[in-house]
């Protein structure tokens, strides 16, 4: 069958030296005996390749490169996250581009690493850290601090791919959900209740435990000052797995230190690496990790599923996998279906 399209697969780290396995890359290949799949691992090759590519699986271009070199490309599928999606993707959709983002391929593991921060937040174990260090029986103490995540109320910011993984990931909790950032039209059933995204100082008045989730597409700015942070409960916990900035830190610090904020489980910062002066090092009510969330020993696994999913839904004339519309400055979600996407991917996506 002679070729109708090439595809060329872009994930590789050229200082490493590290590139998509071959396995993968032949897993991509077996979708289509019309499809000519190349892999490179230079951004020399890539260049030499893009004027003749239609399919291109990574995105490590310029906007000098796309539009010198890129005027084939008929999709493009992300597999990992960018910081200024919200800049590029218009620009490459305004070039009838489709783009697909990585949101899915991500949700699994981001949405484990929330429920893991909310626990850990809501049972102490930060003080139960702390008195094991000190090699003390702390019982009474931890007694009077631990609560329970049942009967409490979620409210979760970003009702994208993360958001909608965390609140399946939560309803074996008998928690509330409650949530704002999405399809209103659409609602997701894992939650009780979505809330207009003008209505987000409610979510965070009514919210026992905020979790940030805003997906790095969203057409909607949202960062939270000071003047937002300040409808929360005092008691109210705090968790940031969003892809990109929706925080401001040092508002975050001033709330934490005044107790105006109980907690909070960060993998989001303003920027990264976290600075050694920062008071967040320091506070005992916060838990860090270094934007870990994304992380997963089957990261690539899981992205070539999704490659393979949407490529042949493109072939067929479907719907694609969280594909990204300008008109609507949202992602398209269409889970993949069960047999394709079985949860699979990397270490290094961050």
């Amino acid at each position: 069958m002679p070729h109708t399209a090439n595809l060329t697969v872009a994930v590789f780290s050229e200082s490493s030296g590290w590139k998509l396995p071959s396995r993968l890359v032949d897993q991509i290949a077996g979708v289509s005996d019309a499809i000519r799949v190349r892999a490179v691992d230079r951004r020399a090759e890539l260049l030499s390749l893009l004027p003749e590519t239609q399919y291109l699986v990574g995105f490590p271009l310029s906007d000098e490169d796309f539009a010198r070199h890129g005027k084939s490309l008929r999709w493009i599928q992300l597999t990992s996250t960018t910081p200024d999606l919200r800049i590029e993707l218009p620009r490459l959709t305004a070039s009838s581009v489709r783009i697909c983002t990585a949101s899915t391929i991500q949700a699994s593991q981001r949405a484990e690493h929330a429920v893991m921060l909310i626990l850990a937040l809501v049972r102490r174990l930060n003080e139960a850290y702390s008195a094991q260090l000190d090699h003390s029986w702390a019982s009474d103490d931890l007694s009077n601090t631990i609560a329970d995540l049942e009967g409490m109320t979620v409210g979760i910011v970003g009702m994208g791919p993360l958001g909608r993984a965390i609140a399946k990931r939560l309803r074996p909790f008998d928690v509330e959900i409650i949530a704002t950032l999405g399809d209103l039209n659409n609602p997701f059933g894992g939650v009780d209740e979505m809330l207009a995204p003008e209505r987000l100082d409610e979510l965070l008045g009514r919210s026992d435990v905020v979790v940030l989730a805003v997906p790095p597409t969203s057409v909607r700015r949202i960062v939270l000052n000071r003047a937002m942070l300040e409808n929360c409960q005092k008691s109210a916990l705090l968790v940031n797995v969003s892809h990109n900035r929706v925080c401001d830190d040092v508002a975050l610090v001033e709330m934490l230190s005044r107790r105006r904020l109980a907690g909070a489980g960060l993998d989001s910062f303003d920027s990264a690496p976290l600075p050694e002066s920062s008071p967040l090092w320091r506070m005992t009510n916060v838990f860090i990790t270094p934007r870990v969330a994304s992380v997963s020993p089957r990261y690539w696994e899981r992205a070539t599923n999704i490659v393979c999913e949407n490529l042949q839904r493109l072939l067929g004339g479907q719907s694609l996998v969280d594909e990204w519309t300008a008109e609507e400055g949202r992602e398209q979600t269409n889970p993949p279906e069960p047999a394709t996407s079985t949860t699979a991917i990397e270490t290094a996506a961050k």
